[in-house]
């Protein structure tokens, strides 16, 4: 469970990646959100910060698959999950994935044990009902 997040890349309070304490990659969009090991990420990363959005071009690789449909809108395929997305937001996606590639963060060391956040304050362990 990722316990701390750091925004890398923001558009808007809906649409922005972080990245948590394993390295772990979290695209939020919407109410959606995806996570990326931090090799699949830069794979992703690469492949669409040489994409020319103007080219419109269908896409396909091991991580990455874009389809374009009539005029202003993009199937767009991220780690087997799909989106449609208008052009619009598929170039806030690619602006986001642009500077986020930029800002990733070596990961700090992962929490061994659930009880080292004992002593950080506001954390309260759930009790499950009996």
């Amino acid at each position: 469970m990722c316990y701390q997040m750091i925004a890398i890349a923001t558009y808007d309070d809906r649409y922005f990646i972080s990245q948590c304490e394993h390295g772990t990659l979290h695209l939020t969009w919407g109410r959606m959100v995806l996570s990326f090991h931090p090799e699949e990420f830069q794979e992703i990363a690469s492949t669409l910060t040489s994409y020319k959005i103007t080219s419109r071009t269908t896409l396909i690789t091991q991580h990455v698959a874009l389809a374009w449909h009539e005029e202003n809108l993009v199937q767009v395929w991220l780690a087997r999950v799909g989106l449609w997305l208008e052009s619009a937001g598929f170039a806030i996606l690619l602006a986001l994935i642009t500077q986020a590639s930029q800002n990733v963060k070596t990961p700090s060391s992962a929490l061994l044990d659930q009880y080292d956040l004992m002593c950080e304050p506001g954390y309260y362990p759930i009790d499950v009902p009996n």
